[in-house]
């Protein structure tokens, strides 16, 4: 695992008291308006980091699997530490789903079968809800939803790299307002539908991986967020505010 995979991965390191240490919340907390660069380059590589991770989760419920895809699956899960010793049973299965089907072909099959029946089905998608922030077609299908949040992930490095702080934080709002009123509170029904209606072990995992995923991030969300508050407040002290 390198260090870039660690600095901008879902795994959020606790410290002993239980609080975030995400590499991205420790840059902002350490940042002040005289020495920005390093904590906003940082903040820029975490959200392209999570762009491409929700944009490879996207693709595993949008796009027939392939043996390339499986095989960036299987390391973003290490790099993440989403790993089978420290989360869910299911994730156990999900592993041993992606060695099969990289290494056997009749395996791979089986799995394309199964995304051809089951993920074509309206069990992705949900009631049709407003969106007149983000037009995305199709609607409420969650490969949508998780490239929603690639998106605007990507759209926040591109503006902490621009250096506008102001669109980098509306677009972190914006991506915690997503997870909260949209992915997170769908998942646990959806992972109740796949494990009743899928046969194959990858796709009665995969909605638990996305919902162990999501909410690591809401909790790098809420540290920055947090963060972010302690310096603006200490800020306006020194100047007098």
């Amino acid at each position: 695992m390198t260090d870039r995979d660690q600095e901008c991965s879902w795994k959020v390191p606790r410290s002993g008291r239980g609080t975030a240490a995400h590499p991205a919340v420790t840059a902002w907390s350490g940042r002040d308006r005289f020495s920005n660069t390093a904590a906003t380059a940082t903040m820029s590589e975490c959200a392209a980091r999570r762009s491409m991770r929700y944009w490879l989760l996207g693709r595993l419920f949008l796009e027939e699997p392939a043996q390339r895809v499986l095989r960036e699956l299987a390391h973003a899960m290490r790099a993440d530490g989403l790993e089978s010793s420290d989360g869910p049973a299911a994730l156990a299965a999900l592993e041993d789903a992606i060695r099969a089907s990289v290494i056997s072909p009749q395996e791979l099959a089986s799995l394309q079968a199964e995304f051809a029946r089951l993920l074509r089905s309206p069990m992705l998608s949900r009631r049709q809800h407003e969106r007149r922030e983000f037009e995305l077609t199709p609607p409420d299908h969650l490969g949508t939803e998780l490239r929603l949040m690639s998106h605007l992930c990507h759209l926040e490095g591109e503006a902490w790299r621009a250096g506008d702080e102001p669109e980098a934080r509306s677009l972190l709002a914006q991506e915690a307002r997503v997870l909260e009123e949209h992915l997170l509170p769908w998942l646990p029904a959806l992972c109740d539908q796949f494990s009743a209606l899928a046969k194959h072990p990858f796709y009665r995992a995969m909605p638990v991986l996305v919902a162990v995923a999501c909410r690591r991030d809401r909790e790098t969300l809420a540290g920055l967020t947090h963060a972010e508050t302690r310096v603006r407040a200490g800020t306006g002290l020194r100047d007098g505010r």
